[in-house]
C-alpha cells in the first residue's frame, strides 16, 4: 500500500513537472491593449481626452499599448484643413501621442497627392495600405503591411482603403490621376501567407461595416479588424467568423479598446469595448497645445445668425436653395454626405462654422437634364450597391421641387414622382448639382454649362446680408412603398 502511494505521488508530480515545463516553454502570460480610432475628421478638440486615456493606460504599466487608426484623420475642421500646411496639426498630434500604425481613408486624399505625400513624410508612425499603386505620382508608395515585434510578440498590420466603380476612393477623379487601386478583396486574399509570419494579424480597414464581412472572408486569418468609413458604433465589437471587428463611430466620440491576452505566442483571449470620450477628464498638458491650433481670430468672427435651430436637412436645403439662386437654374441638388455638420444652433454663426459645413472647396455644376435623366440619377443613388452606406436614404436634397421615391417590397426604388411648379413643362431643365454629385454619382454625366463660386463663399455672403436664417428642415423627399 505504501509503495503504491509513493508511485501515485511520483506519477502525479511527474505530470505536473512536465506540464510546468511545457507552459514555461510556451512563455509567460502577457496583456496587450490595442487602442483604436477611426474617422477622427480633424476633431482635435477631443485630443486631450484621447491623450488622457492613452497616457493613463501606458502609466498603469500592466499592458503593452498599441495605438492605431483606420483612416479619415482630417476633413471636417477648418483649423486643421485650412491650416497654413493643410492637415499638419493632425500629423503633429498623432506623432506626439506616439501612434504606431495607420491606414489611409478616402479623405486623406482630399487636398491632393502632393499634400498627402508631404503629410505622410512627416509621420513618425507606419502608414500601411495594400490596395494602392501610386505609380509615378507625387505620392510615395505606402507599405502594404508591417510586422512589429512588441513584447516579444510579432504583430502584423495590413491596411485597406475603399474603392468604387470609378476606380478610386471617394473624391474627384483628378485628385487620383496616375494612381491605381486594385480590387481590395483579391489583394486581401493575396496576403493570407502573412499570417505565417506573425503571431497576431490585425487589419486596418477603411471599407466600411457593410464591406468588412467580404474582407474577413478574403483574409480570414485576421484576428482583429479595426474598421472605419461608415461611422458605425460597435459597443463590444462583433465577431465575423473568427475575426473580432471593431469600429468607434466618428469624431473621437468613442475610443476603441481591445485587450489581447497571450501566453507566449498563443492568443488566450480577445475582448473589446468602447470608451466614450465624454466620460473622460482631459489631459491638462494637452489643453494649451489644442488652444494654440484654435488661436485664429478670423475664424472666430461672427458672419451671421440663425433664427431657430436647423437640422442637417435644413442646412442641405439652404445650400441647394443658394446654388439655384446663384446660378438662376430651375432646380438644384445637394447631397447629405456633403454637409459635414449635424445642423446649426440658434444664434450667431462664426466663419469657422461656414467652413465646417463644406470643407471640400465644393462648387455647383450647372447642367441640362430631362426629368427622365433626373429620375435615373435619383434611383441609381437610392439603389447604390457600390457605396451602400449612402443608399436607400434621402441623399439628394432638392431646391425648386420635391419628389417621392416609390419602393418595392425589398425597399429598392422603382419609380420617382416629381412635384414642381414650372409651366409649361420643358424637355430639358437647368439643374445645379454639387460638384461631387456630378463627378462621382452613377448617371450619364451631361457637359457643364456653368460652375458656381465656392459653396463656402456663397454661404458666407448669404449670412453677411444681416438677415437671420430661418431654416426649412423639411427634407423635401418622401419615401414610400408603391
Amino acid at each position: 500500500m505504501y509503495k503504491s502511494n509513493i508511485l501515485s505521488v511520483v506519477a502525479k508530480w511527474g505530470v505536473a513537472l512536465v506540464l510546468g515545463a511545457m507552459l514555461s516553454a510556451c512563455g509567460p502570460k502577457q496583456t496587450f491593449v490595442l487602442i483604436s480610432t477611426n474617422d477622427i475628421h480633424a476633431e482635435i478638440s477631443k485630443f486631450p481626452l484621447l491623450a488622457s486615456y492613452v497616457e493613463g493606460v501606458r502609466a498603469a504599466d500592466t499592458a503593452e499599448v498599441i495605438l492605431v487608426d483606420a483612416g479619415d484623420r482630417w476633413t471636417g475642421n477648418p483649423y486643421v484643413d485650412m491650416a497654413p500646411e493643410s492637415g499638419q496639426p493632425m500629423i503633429e498630434l498623432l506623432n506626439a501621442l506616439e501612434y504606431d500604425v495607420v491606414t489611409l481613408g478616402n479623405h486623406e486624399f482630399d487636398r491632393g497627392l502632393e499634400v498627402l505625400n508631404k503629410r505622410n513624410s512627416e509621420a513618425e508612425f507606419e502608414i500601411v495600405c495594400a490596395n494602392i499603386n501610386t505609380g509615378t505620382t507625387a505620392l510615395a508608395q505606402p507599405k502594404p503591411y508591417v510586422i512589429k515585434e512588441i513584447g516579444g510578440v510579432k504583430f502584423g498590420f495590413a491596411g485597406f482603403v475603399t474603392n468604387f466603380n470609378n476606380g478610386h476612393p471617394d473624391g474627384e477623379d483628378y485628385i487620383f490621376e496616375g494612381t491605381n487601386f486594385p480590387d481590395v478583396f483579391a489583394t486581401a486574399a493575396s496576403l493570407r501567407p502573412l499570417a505565417d509570419s506573425c503571431d497576431v494579424l490585425i487589419g486596418l480597414s477603411h471599407l466600411g461595416y457593410d464591406m468588412d464581412p467580404q474582407l474577413v472572408e478574403a483574409l480570414p486569418e485576421m484576428d482583429i479588424l479595426v474598421g472605419g468609413h461608415t461611422h458605425t458604433v460597435l459597443p463590444e465589437g462583433e465577431m465575423m467568423g473568427t475575426t473580432l471587428v471593431t469600429q468607434t463611430g466618428k469624431s473621437l466620440r468613442n475610443i476603441g479598446v481591445t485587450t489581447i491576452k497571450m501566453r507566449g505566442k498563443k492568443i488566450l483571449s480577445i475582448d473589446n469595448h468602447l470608451v466614450p470620450t465624454s466620460e473622460l477628464t482631459p489631459s491638462e498638458k494637452w489643453l494649451p497645445i489644442i488652444e494654440a491650433y484654435y488661436d485664429v481670430p478670423t475664424m472666430k468672427e461672427v458672419v451671421g445668425s440663425v433664427a431657430v435651430a436647423a437640422d442637417k436637412n435644413g442646412v442641405a436645403n439652404l445650400l441647394s436653395d443658394l446654388l439655384r439662386k446663384e446660378m438662376k437654374s430651375d432646380f438644384a441638388f445637394y447631397h447629405q454626405g456633403g454637409v459635414r455638420v449635424d445642423g446649426f444652433e440658434a444664434g450667431d454663426i462664426v466663419r469657422a462654422k461656414v467652413f465646417e459645413v463644406d470643407p471640400f472647396e465644393s462648387r455647383g455644376v450647372m447642367v441640362e437634364m430631362s426629368l427622365a435623366e433626373l429620375k435615373t440619377l435619383i434611383m441609381n443613388k437610392f439603389n447604390d450597391t457600390t457605396n451602400p452606406k449612402e443608399s436607400h436614404s434621402r441623399d439628394l436634397l432638392p431646391s425648386g421641387l420635391s419628389y417621392t421615391v416609390l419602393t418595392d417590397e425589398k425597399g429598392d426604388a422603382v419609380d420617382v414622382i416629381f412635384d414642381y411648379k414650372i409651366y409649361p413643362a420643358k424637355e430639358k431643365y437647368t439643374v445645379v448639382l454639387a460638384d461631387y454629385i456630378h463627378s462621382t454619382y452613377n448617371f450619364e454625366r451631361p457637359m457643364p454649362i456653368g460652375v458656381s463660386e465656392l459653396v463656402t463663399t456663397i454661404l458666407e455672403e448669404y449670412f453677411q446680408q444681416g438677415v437671420a436664417f430661418v431654416p426649412d428642415n423639411n427634407p423635401r423627399v418622401d419615401i414610400r412603398e408603391r
